[in-house]
């Protein structure tokens, strides 16, 4: 489900993939979905450096891979 939805909203998509790309990637992280937590831990890594913000909707999701499974620099 989550490499059809992908991290980025694509052209013309509807208000409800974004919810449910929210909702799939927090299920991921609550499974321990290594993909995802390192792509977390890298729009994090991103955010802190000041190249890019945590979308809105992606931000619990991040903050939790990021607490579960984290280093000390990122948390």
């Amino acid at each position: 489900m989550f490499r059809k939805l992908t991290w980025s909203a694509q052209p013309g998509e509807k208000h409800t993939d974004a919810m449910t790309r929210a909702l799939v990637m927090d299920r991921l992280v609550s499974f321990n979905d290594g993909n995802i937590i390192e792509e977390a831990r890298a729009e994090l890594r991103a955010n802190l450096d000041g190249s890019q913000a945590i979308p809105a909707d992606f931000r619990g999701a991040i903050f939790r891979a990021v607490a579960r499974c984290g280093d000390g620099r990122e948390y």
